[in-house]
């Protein structure tokens, strides 16, 4: 059976006709899904819409809501399932190829070609040998990660930002698009994974959830802004996600209003909806881009001479390119962050293939220093 046939569509939930008891099971998202999501977060990440919440200096206290997540694919026995509960959704964006246009790395995010990549690539490797050069950094070719989660914000910190990154104000109890860098990621995955803040009441349940506490400590040692999450101090009770638990006493008192809680969940919106791939018309202003920086980095090369190799799939007789090969579905290792013995990158692609190598950086498939990937990182594709 293909996956195609497999596939499931698994319908939204109708919160009204669900009790709180079965609705407590099925928001919670598993240790491996955080790890996975975990993984993802590794570019760095961006300023989202000024409509979201972004964590400032200070202590601020929220609870996470979960979603549905239309696109979210989960493999059971039987076959593939698609629609789940979610509490985060990861993805990687070039946010300054292109004016004011934010779009989405189909390479770094879905596992295809891209051609932003293919080009960061060829500046680096093929024009100026050099993936650090100034053309480069500025050609906005990079990849950077966005990580969201619907928040019940309790608390704010009140920090009003700076001209550049300005802070509005927040109203308690509403939910918002909570948008925080990799390092505040980062720590929430560390509170979502940590078993003695999850194992009776898991982080990201609705009923039985708990207050996380987010901080942001602005002066560090090492110079730049450390973001911590955990639950509230001395946090041992369990609560419903409304009516809204003090986010220093706790919940002790307070009791589960089914009505409530989902009436704060229906407002939490689908962040799988972010993803979107580039329309057509983006796709032709991508090309028209890369074509204008490719003149000007050999300008600035001095006008050497470079032929630019051949994409995949070939070229015809006349030169024009030929259908794109299809991507290989074989084996397939994880994210290639493989590194020699002095801590230097070997790859800078996102998979390794047995049968296609899906990265520009090496000439042919002997050359690639990734395939001695050990077996422990293989994954199914």
């Amino acid at each position: 059976m293909s996956k195609s046939d497999e596939r499931q569509i698994v319908e939204r939930p109708d919160l009204d006709s669900m009790d709180l008891d079965a609705l407590g099971a099925q928001t919670v998202v598993t240790i491996e899904e955080i790890e996975e999501k975990e993984r993802l977060a590794n570019h760095g990440a961006t300023r989202g819409p000024d409509n979201m919440w972004f964590p400032g200096v200070g202590i601020s206290f929220f609870r996470l809501v979960p979603f549905w997540n239309a696109e979210k694919e989960v493999r059971t026995p039987t076959g593939i399932v698609v629609g789940g509960w979610d509490v985060v959704v990861t993805w990687h964006v070039h946010d300054s190829f292109l004016p004011n246009l934010s779009l989405v790395c189909p390479r770094d995010t879905f596992g295809e070609d891209c051609p932003i990549c293919n080009f960061r690539f060829e500046l680096g490797k093929d024009i100026f040998q050099d993936f650090k050069h100034a053309f480069v950094k500025k050609a906005g070719v990079y990849v950077k990660t966005r990580s969201y989660a619907n928040i019940e914000l309790l608390e704010d910190c009140g920090d009003k930002g700076s001209q550049k990154w300005p802070r509005g104000g927040y109203e308690e109890g509403k939910v918002y698009i909570a948008q925080m860098p990799i390092t505040g990621s980062k720590a929430l995955f560390g509170a979502l994974k940590n078993p003695d803040w999850n194992e009776e009441a898991p982080i990201s349940s609705p009923v039985q959830g708990r207050v996380l506490r987010y901080e942001v400590k602005d002066q560090t040692a090492s110079g730049y802004r450390e973001h911590l999450v955990e639950p509230r101090a001395g946090d041992k009770w369990a609560g419903p996600l409304w009516p809204l638990p003090h986010p220093k006493k706790g919940y002790k008192g307070l009791k589960a209003n089914g009505k409530g809680i989902k009436a704060v969940m229906a407002r939490a919106t689908d962040l799988s909806q972010f993803m979107e791939r580039a329309t057509e018309k983006e796709m032709v202003a991508v090309e028209a881009r890369i074509d204008q920086l490719r003149e000007q980095a050999l300008a600035e090369k001095g006008g050497a001479s470079y032929r630019k190799a051949a994409p995949a799939g070939g070229t015809d007789a006349l030169g024009d390119r030929t259908a794109p090969a299809v991507k290989a579905t074989a084996k397939v290792a994880g994210p290639t962050e493989i590194t020699d013995d002095k801590g230097v990158r070997l790859c800078f692609g996102k998979y390794y293939s047995d049968t296609e190598i899906l990265c520009d950086i090496c000439d042919t498939q002997a050359d690639c220093k990734a395939s001695g990937a050990g077996e422990e990182d293989k994954i199914g594709f």
